[in-house]
This record gives C-alpha cells, sequence and structure tokens, in this order.
C-alpha cells in the first residue's frame, strides 16, 4: 500500500483522462437503448466487465481518483493473493517494478494483475488437493476481463489433468457465449492482428529502460526452482510461450508490457522454491528493498516536483480563475512518453482535482469515442478538454463556448504548436511561465 498508494497522485495524468473514456462506446450504448450489446460488447481489444464497473461508477460518481482507487485496489488485491502462497512471493510481487508501473491505471491491467494471481492460486490449490473449482471460476471471470486470461486458466488446467482441462473449458465455453457476436466482429475487423512486429533487442531496451535490471539477479534462485518443480516450471514456461508467440502473430503488442503481469506471482513462486539457502535469502530480501526504495524515491521525487509546480502561476491557473460557466478550457501537451510508459506525470492536470465530479460533456455534437475531439469533462459548468496535438476540429470547440481558454503547456511543445495553431487560431497568445494562454472567441 505504501508503495502503490502514491502512484493513485502521479498517475492523474493526460493519459488517464483519455482512458477515462474508452468505453464511451458502451456508455453511448446504454444511452441509446442497445443494453445487450452494452454488456457483451468488446471495447477495443478487450472485454466488457472492467468497462462495465467503469460505466457504473461514472454514472454513479464520475469522480475520477474513485476509479484510480479501484484499480490501486485491485493491484494491492494481487500482492495479498500472492502472499497466500508464502511471504516471500508476496514481498516480490508487492515490490515489482512491473506490478507497480500499472497499479494505478485507468484500464483493465489492474484487474487483469488480479485475476492472474488468483489463477495461479487457484493453479496451486489445485495441484495441492485435487479441487478445481476455483481454478474454475477464476478462468470463466477472467476471460470477460482480458482473453489472455482465459487461454491462461486452460494452460494451467492441462498442466493439471485432463479431467481438470475439460471441466474448465466446459465452463469456459459457457462464459465465452454471451461475448462471441464480439468476438467474431472483432476478428473480422481485422483489429486482432494488427500489432507491430516483434523486435527483441528493442523490447529488451524498452523493458530494461522502464522497470530497471534487478530483477535478473532473481534469476538465479528462479533457475534452482524450476529445476526443483517442474510441474510449476511447465506451467510457466507455457504461459511465456504462450504470450510471445501472441506477440510475434502480432495478436498482442510487443512493444506493451501489461500482457507480463500475468507471470509475477508464478516467477516469485519459482524464486521462493529456488531460495533454499540462507544466501539466496538474503539475495531475495536484498533485491526486493532496493526495488522498493527505486519506487519509493521516484514517487517522492514527482510528488515533490508535483507541489513545486503548484507554486508557481501556470496558464491553467489563469484559465481556472477566469473562466465562467458556458466556457471552455483546451489543455494542449505534447505527448513526452508513449502511453504505456507509466513513469510519467502531469504537474498541469493535477490543478484539477481527481476528487472532482467530472462528468462527461459534449458541448457540440460529436463521437465521444474520438479522441481528436478532447474528450471533454464538466468542471462546475466549465467543459475542460485535453489534447496533445493541434488539430482542426478545435474550431468547432472554439465555436461552442463564449470563450474557450486555450493553454498550450511546455516549451517542448509550444514552437511547433504555435505554428500549427495559426491556421486555425487567429489571436495572440499571453505568454506565462513555459505555457501560452490564447483567449478564443467564436470570432476568432
Amino acid at each position: 500500500m505504501a508503495l502503490r498508494l502514491p502512484r493513485g497522485v502521479v498517475r492523474w495524468t493526460e493519459d488517464a483522462w483519455a482512458y477515462l473514456a474508452y468505453d464511451a462506446e458502451m456508455w453511448q450504448a446504454f444511452e441509446g437503448g442497445q443494453i445487450w450489446g452494452g454488456l457483451t460488447d468488446f471495447t477495443g481489444m478487450h472485454p466488457p466487465l472492467w468497462h462495465l464497473l467503469h460505466s457504473f461508477l461514472e454514472w454513479a460518481a464520475p469522480i475520477p481518483m474513485l476509479l484510480i482507487g479501484t484499480s490501486l485496489i485491485f493491484s494491492i488485491g494481487a500482492a495479498w493473493i500472492a502472499s497466500r502462497l508464502g511471504w516471500m512471493v508476496g514481498l516480490l510481487v508487492a515490490t515489482s517494478p512491473l506490478q507497480l508501473a500499472y497499479a494505478a491505471e485507468l484500464n483493465n491491467y489492474p484487474a487483469y494483475a488480479l485475476c492472474a494471481a488468483w489463477l495461479w492460486w487457484s493453479h496451486q490449490q489445485a495441484q495441492s488437493d485435487g479441487k478445481s473449482h476455483h481454478l474454475v471460476i477464476a478462468t470463466a471471470v477472467g476471460v470477460w476481463v482480458h482473453l489472455l486470461l482465459g487461454a491462461i486458466g486452460l494452460l494451467l488446467a492441462a498442466s493439471l489433468s485432463r479431467t481438470v482441462f475439460f471441466r474448465v473449458t466446459r465452463w469456459l465455453s459457457f462464459a465465452l457465449l454471451p461475448l462471441l457476436p464480439g468476438l467474431l466482429e472483432l476478428f473480422q475487423s481485422g483489429q486482432a492482428m494488427s500489432q507491430p512486429p516483434f523486435k527483441p533487442t528493442l523490447v529488451a531496451s524498452e523493458y530494461a529502460g522502464r522497470f530497471g535490471l534487478l530483477s535478473l539477479f532473481l534469476l538465479v534462485p528462479a533457475w534452482k526452482g524450476l529445476r526443483s518443480s517442474p510441474h510449476l516450471a511447465k506451467a510457466f514456461l507455457s504461459v511465456v510461450t504462450l504470450i510471445l508467440g501472441l506477440q510475434v502473430a502480432g495478436f498482442a503488442a510487443p512493444h506493451q508490457f501489461p500482457y507480463w503481469l500475468a507471470l509475477s506471482v508464478p516467477f516469485a513462486l519459482l524464486v521462493q522454491r529456488g531460495a533454499t539457502t540462507p544466501l539466496l535469502r538474503i539475495l531475495v530480501w536484498s533485491i526486493a528493498a532496493l526495488q522498493a526504495i527505486s519506487i519509493a524515491r521516484l514517487n517522492m521525487s514527482q510528488v515533490a516536483e508535483m507541489g513545486e509546480d503548484l507554486q508557481r502561476t501556470r496558464g491553467i491557473d489563469i484559465a481556472l480563475q477566469e473562466a465562467q460557466p458556458g466556457d471552455g478550457i483546451y489543455l494542449l501537451r505534447k505527448r513526452m512518453l508513449p502511453d504505456d510508459d507509466k513513469r510519467g506525470f502531469s504537474s498541469q492536470l493535477a490543478r484539477i482535482s481527481p476528487w472532482n465530479s467530472l462528468p462527461r460533456t459534449r458541448p457540440y455534437n460529436f463521437p465521444y469515442v474520438d479522441h481528436r475531439h478532447g474528450q471533454p469533462r464538466d468542471l462546475n459548468g466549465v467543459a475542460v478538454y485535453v489534447n496533445d496535438n493541434p488539430r482542426e476540429v478545435i474550431q468547432e470547440a472554439i465555436a461552442a463556448h463564449g470563450t474557450l481558454f486555450l493553454v498550450v503547456s511546455g516549451h517542448h511543445g509550444n514552437r511547433r504548436f504555435a505554428a500549427e495553431l495559426t491556421q486555425w487560431v487567429h489571436a495572440e497568445p499571453e505568454e506565462i511561465g513555459e505555457d501560452s494562454l490564447y483567449r478564443l472567441q467564436s470570432g476568432n
């Protein structure tokens, strides 16, 4: 909890704003009376369970921190389930840089991590007492969170016995029945195999840059665990092969790493089984402590930097002071990191508390899932848009408000963005520190 809760503060970013709109197709289906479609359709390539929860919270209380908090609970839950398999397993999952990177994301991957931990716990339970009902339930629920969880459940069942495999397959088939139309549509659309090619050296360098190399030292006890636990090793390697195969085939994005969250628990379990000497146990403790210190330092430095920035006057501060109900605030900030790189934070968006009620709004007619329109939300009568590039549709936002406060944030984007904006915005900005603030009426 100490490592995860600060992530809920620093991961309130422009990416989080975009993720808030991810399930808008479901919301629009419900609005249009298409209840069955809303309950069973895929969102992008993802099954509906997380998005149903998201949509319910958006309807009940559209407060971003409630959704961030839900993700944190899922991530903490994954570490708790891991601890049921041994203190060392829980410790390694709790301090895993990969688990912590995705712990506060407004997408389905914290739930995916929780379900994956549940699957591995169920697998170990079935192996020890011969009862497979936990694995059956975990697989059937997991496939509604992410399709990969259903495939992992089948592999784990197959590693136990033919009887368990057929039982899990039967119940998984029932769980998939309502999703079949959406699944067929997904494959017919060509989205399922649209990922970039797998480049091992690029993947390895990206992983090392984002998560570090400390975990490599854990390969020593993990190797011993592989040799001493052939049954677990077989299940672990089959899931590794599955994920790599999906990435090579173009089903899963090789430049994104959340799929590997499914391996945190079994890897930690292999390390625990291989750390049979005091020296190896000290090694595991040391690596866990160093990983915890590293992420704690990152959290503290980012929170401190955000706090320092909040002491300065930025363009968004002026816009929030001057905007009246019916006006709009358009936040334009260049994306500095890919959306899967979770090391970023936003001092600008920190000025809008995620504890605010921020319901979706459409000041003009457009499909909410279209990211070009900045996916506006209502802040006390003021529509707030967030975008990472200037686009021609900004003219529609200008026409929709008495005044649109356009904030171009950060020196890196200002010059290029200013040149592009001159095509659609005919006004001079006020320079406020590193930001440019335009006050635009429909005549502009």
